[in-house]
């Protein structure tokens, strides 16, 4: 859901000789120095909204409002490199809650090279509410921002779609599940270094992570660089589980060629001039994940 007050916010308070692009995108990005910029993402998990205890561990809870963030900065071809931390916790909560909370932060945050760099806590009303900012790095012209598709490039998928909705529904069904697909809800698969490695090629245009939905997150980038997608088989039996995100896998867009070199790609569509996400005559609706 967009709000244009935040971007007329944006442009009356934005540093123009720092902020290279702020709102739209997967992170904002500022200048760091000639060669490189900064990548920041911040998210926000609110208990019984994007989460519930009743089948999340705290420390699965640690883990995923961190893997949250990185995939930001895995979408826009960059490295997470520090994180901050703001919990709003209920009274009397437990101190190994927040210890099995951090132990969870730590475990991903170990295996991705990141450092735990500050943070806050506050009380709250009711229920837990978790805050994250990662900042990250990238080359400057190594940035993918939706904005770069054009018409004839190939789109790609870069993981999984529709385990973390199956997983999700598992523990609807039975909270104590533990199951492969109820761990890819609880702690999604990240492709840091292969994220890192697209970025850097010039044949890929444009990224975006899966967090909403395919056809929603798709219609991201249709959006941002006036394009369509004419889905293929594979691209429209994605289609088909768009009423859910999650999955934190990547939409790649590029050059034909890149899944000859990157296997792990699987190709999904075709850029056209449209501005729609269609296969054949049938044209897709956005009805992933909305917060409103």
């Amino acid at each position: 859901m967009e709000f244009k007050i935040i971007n007329q916010l944006q442009k009356q308070f934005q540093k123009k000789d720092s902020l290279i692009k702020g709102i739209g995108d997967d992170c904002a990005v500022l200048s760091k120095d000639d060669q490189s910029v900064y990548l920041i993402s911040t998210d926000c998990l609110v208990e019984n909204i994007h989460f519930s205890f009743d089948y999340f561990s705290w420390a699965d809870l640690g883990y995923k409002s961190l893997a949250v963030n990185i995939s930001d900065i895995c979408a826009m071809g960059g490295k997470a490199l520090y994180a901050f931390v703001s919990l709003a916790l209920p009274k009397n909560q437990s101190q190994k809650n927040i210890q099995d909370f951090y132990a969870g932060f730590e475990e991903l945050a170990v295996k991705e090279g990141l450092a735990l760099a500050g943070g806050d806590l506050s009380s709250s009303e009711k229920g837990v509410f978790v805050n994250i900012t990662v900042v990250g790095e990238a080359g400057k012209d190594s940035v993918k921002y939706r904005s770069g598709a054009k018409a004839g490039d190939s789109v790609f998928v870069l993981g999984d779609l529709g385990l973390s909705a199956q997983g999700l529904e598992l523990l609807h069904k039975n909270p104590k599940d533990n199951s492969e697909l109820s761990h890819r809800h609880k702690r999604p698969e990240l492709y840091s270094k292969l994220a890192f490695e697209l970025g850097k090629d010039k044949r890929v245009h444009a990224m975006i992570d899966v967090s909403d939905g395919f056809v929603q997150d798709l219609l991201h980038v249709c959006k941002a660089s006036s394009c369509g997608v004419s889905l293929n088989e594979l691209g429209k039996e994605f289609a088909g589980l768009n009423n859910y995100g999650e999955d934190y896998a990547l939409l790649v867009v590029g050059e034909c060629g890149l899944a000859k070199e990157f296997s792990e790609l699987k190709e999904v569509g075709v850029v056209d001039e449209g501005q729609s996400v269609h296969f054949e005559s049938k044209i897709f609706s956005p009805k992933g994940f909305d917060h409103f």
